[in-house]
């Protein structure tokens, strides 16, 4: 594994604690019955996504470019395990914090 590599895991390992700490407080949220509220949480990030792929399409449509880069080659080299593990890990390990009551704790840290 190269350094890219390394820094990669680490930041894709960090993404995915705080997405298991706040997978698990939506889970909160509709076990309690604030089912609306946690469906409010989640249609902006649901509309931030519509636009960006909106976004997407009509700069293609409209500028002749593509904005993501398209692979040179078809073969490229294969993603290290840890790499590829490193969210899930990242998710896991941020659900079982939060379950442990560890959650507000790091996140009054930060």
């Amino acid at each position: 594994m190269t350094s890219v590599d390394w820094f990669s895991s680490a930041g894709n390992l960090a993404i995915g604690f705080f997405l298991g700490i706040a997978g698990y407080n939506l889970a909160q949220l509709f076990l309690a019955g604030a089912w609306v509220m946690a469906i409010g949480v989640i249609l902006p990030f649901i509309g931030l996504l519509i636009f960006m792929l909106a976004f997407d399409r009509l700069s293609e449509w409209l500028l002749g470019f593509r904005t993501k880069t398209t692979p040179i080659n078809l073969q490229r080299k294969r993603t290290p395990l840890p790499r590829k593990l490193s969210l899930p890990a990242g998710f896991v390990v941020g659900v079982l914090a939060a379950l442990l009551g560890l959650s507000q704790t790091i996140l009054g840290v930060l």
